[in-house]
């Protein structure tokens, strides 16, 4: 049970992590966004990525609640078994369980708050390049604005991760390459 448990915390890790790059590179240009049809795509694009790892990262959350449930229930038959009484064992577990249903609300809690701070940035400079058309944007790795160069790039405590082709990608790049089963990119925990 605790392999699954690691497991389950590495990929909820990963996920939380790979929103916090994502979200560290695209802040800084929410304050003054370019007015292009590039930027308009990627930042589309980098809502729906961080939407879908938002919806990732509960998942992992409740995977790992259900694990604990389940390691609480064996521990409360493995009490039994041992000859404790059933009235206490009971209330253990259903202490533990209660525990972890808070713990699961606390989680989800601050993920949905921390999604809903960006969501609403985003949206804001959407609502702003409302006028501005996405016909022509070159998307991924074409001539856009970086979002880690130039204004507000990625956190200088994280090294760019090197692609397939050797070359920098950025935060967003990296997701796309990641979400379509790019192969070469290594994901630091």
């Amino acid at each position: 049970m605790e392999t699954i448990e690691e497991g389950i915390e590495r990929g909820l890790t990963a996920e939380l992590n790979y929103t916090e790059e994502l979200t560290q590179a695209v802040t800084p240009l929410l304050a003054d966004p370019p007015r292009t049809a590039s930027f308009k795509v990627d930042l589309l694009y980098t809502l729906e990525l961080l939407s879908t790892l938002k919806e990732r990262s509960i998942k992992f959350m409740k995977a790992f609640h259900a694990s604990s449930l389940l390691v609480n229930e064996s521990t409360a038959e493995v009490g039994i078994a041992e000859g404790r009484e059933k009235g206490e064992v009971a209330k253990e577990r259903l202490s533990s369980d209660e525990q972890a249903e808070q713990e699961l609300r606390e989680r989800v809690n601050v993920v949905d708050d921390d999604w809903a701070a960006v969501e609403g940035g985003i949206r804001g400079v959407l609502e702003m390049l409302e006028d501005v058309s996405e016909e022509g944007a070159a998307g991924f790795g074409g001539g856009g604005v970086s979002l880690n160069g130039g204004r507000g790039g990625v956190n200088s405590e994280n090294p760019p991760n090197r692609g397939g082709g050797g070359g920098d990608l950025s935060a967003l790049e990296r997701a796309k390459l990641r979400n379509r089963g790019g192969s070469g990119i290594v994901y630091d925990d």
